[in-house]
């Protein structure tokens, strides 16, 4: 990509160790007032930002670099660049406890406060995708003292209710039985989202593709007709993780 990447770890109030990737141009001159903070979609990782497979022009994070922008990249709790903790062990349940919104809210806070830091206390763009986008909604909404680190908000696709879902059977469950929604999508690995996780590691990668695509045109009405076969196996065999 020709760029320079760096990892910049940071602990969250509660003790959850994440990685943020600051990357900017190779030898690029460093403007503070250019510094954008990227939030990752649900169950997603930075590295849905990078990879493509052609043509690099697509590319959010390659984009903004050739124009001079520092890029962060931010990670959620429970993906592979969020599983370490002060004092829990990853394959405890106790560490998967603390995986729903308002604790990737917290996450989302304590990052922009990290990049702040790095940004010589200079205010910083944030710019969230899908549920990174309600994620730095909620975080800048209950926090006076870190609106006043943010210059602009950028919310794209920003996760309300996928139209679909409201027709599915999954909607009918969880409106009759409202004590399973932590079952279907909290308390990381727990719920039944983590399974997609699993179905990862053990299954073909075109294959995979096939399931994964089925699901989200079932329950989300999502078609991903925008995404070639050839991409979406480079992005399904790496963006996909048991929370965050």
């Amino acid at each position: 990509l020709g760029l320079d990447v760096q990892s910049i770890t940071h602990t969250t109030d509660d003790g959850y160790i994440l990685q943020v990737f600051r990357c900017r141009k190779a030898e690029a001159l460093i403007d503070s007032n250019k510094a954008i903070l990227v939030v990752h979609a649900l169950m997603q990782s930075s590295d849905s930002y990078l990879l493509h497979v052609h043509n690099m022009d697509e590319s959010l994070v390659y984009t903004l670099a050739n124009q001079g922008y520092t890029v962060y990249l931010a990670n959620c709790r429970g993906n592979e660049y969020g599983q370490a903790h002060i004092s829990l062990d990853v394959n405890s349940m106790d560490f998967w406890e603390s995986m729903h919104l308002d604790d990737l809210v917290l996450d989302v806070k304590n990052t922009i406060e990290r990049i702040y830091e790095d940004n010589q206390n200079n205010k910083v763009h944030v710019i969230g995708f899908s549920q990174g986008a309600y994620l730095l909604a909620a975080a800048l909404s209950q926090d006076d003292v870190l609106q006043e680190k943010v210059k602009t908000v950028t919310l794209l696709a920003p996760a309300l209710q996928p139209r679909e879902l409201q027709k599915s059977i999954l909607s009918t469950l969880i409106h009759r039985f409202p004590s399973s929604v932590p079952f279907f999508f909290g308390d990381g690995k727990k719920s039944a989202l983590s399974c997609v996780y699993h179905w990862q590691r053990i299954l073909h990668i075109k294959t995979f593709v096939v399931l994964t695509s089925f699901c989200m045109k079932f329950l989300f009405g999502w078609n991903l007709h925008n995404i070639s076969k050839e991409r979406k196996e480079v992005l399904f065999n790496h963006i996909w993780s048991a929370a965050g």
